[in-house]
């Protein structure tokens, strides 16, 4: 259900922003990953296109974690079929682009999976932020994978 939504979501998308990159991401991309059954879309754009892309989405879904946006990071949420849906607007090649490539990563990584995995149920029963920071620790933050640059 959840790759036939995003496939829903990428037309509609692909027509408000022909020029962008859409790209299913987060757990539910990743075969074998354990997931809360949500669905994340990276939306990738040239940096000229950021702004209009994230004014348009902020009409029709509802602006999320504004605290962290900045100009070339955005995010928007939605509910669809009682999914949660995640919208990521990113800059073209900035270092918020990396959706798409921690999915990539943790495909052919299967071991670095395993053990991400077993991160997200060790804090299963915590605190969202406490999961996000043993994310962005396991992700790079202490050197233990480093593979991203920001927080997670």
């Amino acid at each position: 259900e959840i790759h036939t939504l995003f496939e829903r979501e990428k037309k509609i998308l692909q027509k408000l922003f022909p020029n962008a990159d859409i790209q299913h991401v987060g757990s539910s991309s990743i075969p074998n990953a354990l997931t809360k059954k949500d669905l994340d879309i990276q939306i990738r754009v040239l940096a000229e296109d950021f702004k209009n892309t994230t004014d348009v989405l902020g009409n029709i879904y509802k602006k999320h974690h504004e605290e962290i946006w900045n100009d070339k990071f955005s995010i928007m949420t939605d509910f669809k079929n009682h999914i949660h849906i995640d919208y990521m607007i990113t800059v073209i090649d900035s270092k918020y682009d990396d959706f798409y490539k921690l999915r990539d990563f943790l495909i052919q990584n299967p071991s670095v999976l395993e053990k991400y995995n077993a991160l997200k149920l060790e804090y299963s029963d915590r605190d969202y932020l406490e999961y996000s920071k043993a994310k962005n620790d396991f992700f790079g933050g202490n050197g233990q994978i480093n593979f991203l640059q920001r927080p997670v």
